[in-house]
């Protein structure tokens, strides 16, 4: 008798069990908290897109996604916690362009930026800008007037050139510039691009590689003329500039993107969700205005045509931040 009870018990038990994991597998997601880690400190585009990516999402998906800032070692220190906790999808990262030259970066990783995260979306690009100061009568300033003429005088001249930071996407698309048109160009780093404006308006340094919102804002009062958007196609913000692809390198293509990875082994249907959510988010009129206001345009697609553009440019400037022998500082 005690034996059949057992027995019973026993299949009672596994049949509970086994409708409490089916339950289980069947909730949802999310069905608690979703978690964007941003590994920079607060203030910055990736943060601000963050942010408000979250808030509607929030509002998308009925749950609550909050932003959590991470900062540290370029970005490792962040991405470092989301690889070690539990690939279910609670926890994102958005991480910008240098994830795919990090490696390149620094010599020891605690994880592989590319093998240890799989891409979701991509969220927001835009390209790097080239410009030289204008107006005037300094004895210094470059005498030139396009980007042809620029290539031009770089093959006979040395021209230094501002970035907004060593590793920053405007010193790298300035150093494949300098490859593949075989010309010299000397970098002169500062701490962001507004603090190299100054001696770029006075001609303290001819030439400038800088965000977008820096070039539009000082263009407009004629102090700095664009010459080329390294993108692959021109930006809407500045029509009129041509792409270093129209001025006869076809396959250039260097842009400041961000976008939402997670870490590897999170389930397919997961990172599907997100993706679909994501792309619905970045139509609405939110989050096209925040965008608009950080210069930056809407990206979207498939998770897939994401690690495209992670892979290609691992490939392509990883190769040229080994050759110029960038290091993170």
């Amino acid at each position: 008798m005690y034996r059949k009870f057992l027995k019973t018990s026993c299949r009672l038990l596994a049949a509970l069990s086994l409708g409490m994991t089916l339950a289980h597998a069947q909730v949802p997601f999310p069905n608690k908290v979703v978690r964007i880690v941003v590994p920079y400190a607060a203030g910055g585009v990736t943060d601000i897109m963050a942010r408000v990516l979250a808030q509607q999402l929030s509002t998308q998906m009925g749950q609550q996604f909050i932003v959590e800032n991470k900062p540290g070692a370029g970005g490792s220190i962040g991405m470092g916690e989301v690889a070690r906790l539990p690939k279910d999808g609670y926890n994102l990262v958005m991480m910008p362009a240098n994830l795919s030259v990090m490696s390149a970066l620094y010599e020891k990783l605690p994880f592989d930026p590319l093998k240890d995260f799989v891409p979701v979306a991509n969220v927001g690009s835009s390209p790097v800008g080239i410009s030289v100061a204008s107006g005037g009568s300094v004895a210094n300033k470059l005498p030139v007037k396009n980007i042809r003429e620029l290539l031009a005088y770089a093959k006979k001249n040395s021209v230094s050139y501002a970035s907004c930071g060593i590793a920053s996407p405007q010193h790298i698309a300035a150093e494949y510039l300098k490859s593949v048109a075989q010309i010299e160009l000397v970098h002169i780093p500062y701490k962001g691009c507004g603090a190299a404006l100054p001696d770029v308006l006075s001609h303290e340094v001819p030439l400038f590689f800088a965000s977008i919102p820096h070039l539009i804002n000082n263009a407009k009062s004629g102090r700095i003329l664009p010459i080329a958007v390294t993108g692959k196609k021109r930006s809407p913000l500045l029509p009129d500039v041509p792409t270093i692809a129209e001025s006869g390198y076809p396959q250039f293509d260097v842009e400041a993107w961000f976008g939402i990875i997670a870490a590897k082994g999170t389930p397919a249907d997961v990172v599907n969700k997100l993706n679909a959510e994501i792309n619905k988010a970045l139509r609405s009129p939110e989050m096209k205005k925040t965008m608009a206001a950080q210069y930056f345009e809407p990206v979207g697609g498939t998770a897939e045509s994401f690690g495209a553009t992670i892979n290609r440019d691992a490939q392509r400037l990883g190769a040229i931040v080994k050759q110029a022998g960038i290091r993170a500082e």
